[in-house]
């Protein structure tokens, strides 16, 4: 574990800490869990991750207790890293810090509804809160199955770090939502 030194006392730091400082300010990312153990290809559950703080931020996502019933499990972590089941984190936008409250209400305007969409999974939540995003102008997704293939074979080139239990795990920016970096240079 690494240590701080402030001069009077060595203080351990926790190395999740120091992964999500690295992660982009008000970062917005799709979160990839492997679903099985051992990880099985194109299996996850899916989320998404907004970096608001350097240590801290909100997770988003559904599950399923049982077959037929949806809930969201939307909150503050500052583990995003800790999952030993999580695949990898794929950057699909920056956000401005002012939009944080309007990003946070369109992530959860579905919460109660979920249940209305047939076929829903986290994937296919996602999948639709980023296209509402897109549509509002805080994210790029010129074709969101482009984004949904690329973020599969990104959860599935990083399964081995599930396997192998090798941290931290895989941050990727996305190249279909930062596509457009390109045109601008």
């Amino acid at each position: 574990m690494a240590t701080l030194n402030t001069g009077q006392e060595r203080a351990p730091v926790c190395p999740h800490q120091q992964y999500l400082s690295r992660l982009t300010p008000y970062g917005l990312y799709i979160v990839l869990w492997a679903n099985d153990r051992p990880p099985q290809k194109y299996r996850f559950h899916w989320g998404l991750y907004f970096h608001t703080s350097p240590t801290q931020g909100l997770k988003y996502h559904i599950v399923n207790d049982d077959e037929d019933a949806w809930k969201a499990a939307h909150g503050e972590t500052r583990g995003v890293f800790k999952s030993l089941q999580l695949c990898a984190l794929v950057h699909i936008a920056t956000i401005q810090p002012d939009a944080r409250d309007d990003v946070d209400h369109i992530i959860k305007s579905l919460d109660g509804e979920l249940n209305e969409y047939p076929g829903i999974t986290c994937r296919v939540w996602v999948m639709m809160i980023v296209q509402l995003l897109a549509c509002r102008r805080f994210l790029y997704c010129p074709l969101a199955d482009d984004l949904e293939y690329e973020c599969m074979e990104i959860g599935n080139c990083c399964q081995i770090d599930v396997i192998t239990g090798r941290q931290p795990r895989s941050v990727i920016k996305s190249q279909v939502c930062f596509s457009n970096d390109r045109l601008l240079q």
